[in-house]
């Protein structure tokens, strides 16, 4: 579905390399032009209503921030597989955490990226989360937890690291360099959606279980399911489910294996 993140987007501007201004027009809902009388830098500047916590929209506040590509990140139409660098602002105190490999200049903040795919694969959590580090055949694993909750984040990071091999076992190893989880514990909602070499999961701060050991295992089973797909659907997927063309939908009936058979 297309889920117009255009709509969130406000006050866009263009200056070229001198600072000067110039003109922009809205082409369609979710497409600018800028008139560049010559060659030369080019910097657009926008604001983005991000204030909708879910696991595939943006939310900014005062104790952190949750950055899904798509609903921020413009591209520059037809250059969308060149390389690029994104420099985050951070406030004093915060960190990001990501699957994207930092920048060369090791500036905190700084990451780059191959294309405009891996830039909008890879969502950035910002702030300060309470983090668990384990390795699993040399790759490091992170689980990025924020908001205050009941889980024992001790006992999830070790079933975790139990966990990762399991899943590897059935292809035979595992695809990425580094894997990072941005678990966000929020008042309300939930869910997960996969990614390259990450994923981005939502749990209710007290769901109602019966016992702890339950709730911990409805965990665990959201945690194994979107890990698995690192595999079943971030690599082995349907044609129409990549590489994306972002401005329409992507028809598929075949969820019933990128989708059932991951639980299965």
């Amino acid at each position: 579905m297309i889920r117009e993140f255009a709509r969130q987007v406000d006050d866009v501007a263009a200056t070229d390399g001198s600072g000067a201004a110039l003109p922009v027009a809205k082409r369609d809902k979710l497409a600018w032009r800028v008139l560049v009388p010559a060659a030369g830098p080019l910097a657009i500047h926008y604001t983005v209503y991000a204030h909708e916590l879910t696991v595939r929209t943006s939310h900014l506040d005062t104790e952190h921030g949750l950055l899904n590509g798509t609903s921020v990140l413009m591209y520059p139409v037809g250059h969308q597989g060149e390389p690029g660098t994104l420099a985050l602002a951070l406030p004093e105190g915060w960190q990001a955490y990501t699957g994207l490999s930092p920048a060369p200049s090791g500036a905190p903040g700084w990451f780059q990226f191959s294309n405009y795919d891996e830039l909008v694969d890879c969502p950035i959590e910002m702030g300060t989360p309470a983090v668990q580090r384990f390795a699993v055949g040399g790759i490091w694993h992170e689980v990025v937890v924020t908001g205050a909750g009941s889980l024992n984040l001790s006992q999830l990071a070790a079933d975790r690291e139990r966990l990762v091999p399991q899943a590897a076992q059935v292809f035979r190893g595992l695809p990425y360099g580094r894997y990072v989880v941005l678990l966000t514990e929020a008042d309300r909602g939930g869910g997960g959606l996969e990614h390259r070499n990450s994923a981005v999961m939502m749990l209710p701060r007290f769901a109602p279980a019966p016992t702890a050991a339950e709730r911990h295992q409805r965990v665990l089973h959201l945690f194994a399911h979107e890990f698995f797909h690192a595999w079943n659907i971030k690599r082995l997927h349907p044609d129409r489910l990549g590489p994306f063309d972002y401005t329409r939908e992507a028809y598929t009936d075949n969820l019933w294996l990128a989708e059932g058979g991951t639980d299965y």
